[in-house]
């Protein structure tokens, strides 16, 4: 366990970071149909998501000067950079 290991814990959850973390609260079971994804469904938003995650990558590589470790997400039609480190 990391000493800053509170820094990175979700709401309800203890430990040290998202893997290594523990529910304190009874969580709910929820089935996720991943099948019914647009992601897994419509290849036209596949080529948009992937052209542009490729894009971003390599606009943000040669920003920093080198390859990046690059966590982020999309959602409600946007992209969400979370952190990117080398």
């Amino acid at each position: 366990m990391r000493s800053d290991s509170d820094d990175e814990d979700m709401s309800d959850f203890t430990g040290a970071g998202f893997y290594e973390s523990y529910p304190t609260k009874k969580q709910a079971q929820i089935f996720v149909r991943y099948d019914r994804d647009k992601l897994f469904r419509d290849k036209e938003f596949q080529s948009f998501l992937f052209d542009s995650l490729i894009h971003m990558a390599e606009e943000i590589e040669d920003i920093m000067g080198c390859p990046q470790d690059i966590e982020g997400m999309y959602a409600y039609h946007s992209f969400y950079m979370v952190q990117t480190r080398s």
